[in-house]
């Protein structure tokens, strides 16, 4: 009865035990954290020399900082046109595909695309411009703005800047471009209004035009400047301000 009762006894007690290391493994692991998937995993480059505005375009629109337009080379001028998939004949006609206007200037190294949407009344701007630094190779300018043709009001945002070095593309915004404030538009004395503003790209030259818009000219008063100009220094590789 004693051995029978002592059996009894180790049987209960390695029942209750808690779980050792070696049983906890064998529990189905917790999920690991999903990996972010970065934009350099998007595969590699189309190209791995880029030599024109429309090359840098394409990177930039491989990386996805662009709209899916798609420039084609048509005898002596470019087109632009919607991304109609990989099985579109793109040397075939275009007729059925959508046509954006478009401004490609390979020998200025500058790109404008015009985008109505759906048709709302506001039109939307890209552009992309090359500024050729000390050493040769290029800043890329990816800027955007909009037009409400209702309300005739522009708006946008800071360009941003990249550079290609070693088949990557890279944003090099805030060690290029000063950071910039509607202060500077107004008079010294006068109090900052929030208004809509936008940047252009230049299609011929090395500055960047930075805009305020004012329509009450009581506001405008308040105004020492409307635009101000901020140049490419090829020395210093960067922008500065400069004034009208």
């Amino acid at each position: 009865m004693k051995i029978s009762f002592l059996l009894l006894l180790v049987f209960i007690v390695s029942c209750a035990s808690p779980k050792s290391e070696s049983d906890e493994s064998t529990d189905t692991p917790p999920p690991e954290e999903a990996t972010p998937v970065t934009v350099d995993e998007i595969g590699d480059p189309p190209l791995t020399d880029p030599k024109t505005v429309v090359d840098y375009f394409n990177l930039l629109r491989w990386k996805g900082m662009i709209d899916p337009f798609v420039l084609l080379e048509r005898g002596d001028k470019w087109v632009c046109i919607e991304d109609a998939g990989s099985e579109f004949n793109y040397e075939g006609s275009l007729d059925a595909v959508r046509h954006y206007p478009s401004i490609v200037d390979i020998k200025n190294g500058y790109i404008q695309i015009e985008d109505e949407g759906t048709g709302g009344g506001t039109l939307s701007y890209t552009e992309v411009a090359l500024f050729r630094k000390s050493d040769k190779s290029y800043l890329i300018a990816l800027n955007r703005y909009g037009l409400d043709e209702i309300t005739h009001i522009i708006s946008g945002d800071t360009p941003r800047f990249y550079q290609w070095e070693n088949n990557e593309l890279s944003e090099v915004t805030t060690e290029v471009f000063p950071k910039t404030s509607l202060s500077l538009f107004f008079k010294e004395d006068m109090e900052p209004i929030e208004s809509p503003y936008y940047f252009t790209l230049p299609q011929v030259g090395r500055s960047i035009e930075y805009h305020i818009q004012l329509n009450d000219p009581a506001q405008k008063e308040r105004l020492k400047t409307n635009k101000i100009n901020i140049q490419f220094d090829s020395g210093q590789d960067k922008f500065v301000f400069t004034y009208p």
